[in-house]
C-alpha cells in the first residue's frame, strides 16, 4: 500500500452490536455496508501549534 493509500471494501455484512452491548448478534444485520481502512503515521512531525507539518 502507498504511504497515503487506503483500502475501500464494499459488500460488508455487520451482524454484531457494539462493545457496550457485549457484541450481541443484531436482530437486523446491516447488509452491503462499506468501509475504508488506512494506517496512521506513528509520531508524525508537528508544527508549534500541534498540527501536522506540511509534507510538500
Amino acid at each position: 500500500m502507498d504511504e497515503f493509500g487506503a483500502i475501500y471494501t464494499t459488500g460488508i455484512t455487520v451482524f454484531r452490536q457494539t462493545e457496550v452491548n457485549g457484541y450481541a448478534f443484531m436482530r437486523n444485520p446491516l447488509y452491503n455496508a462499506s468501509a475504508l481502512a488506512m494506517a496512521a503515521h506513528r509520531e508524525p512531525k508537528l508544527k508549534n501549534n500541534k498540527t501536522l507539518a506540511n509534507k510538500f
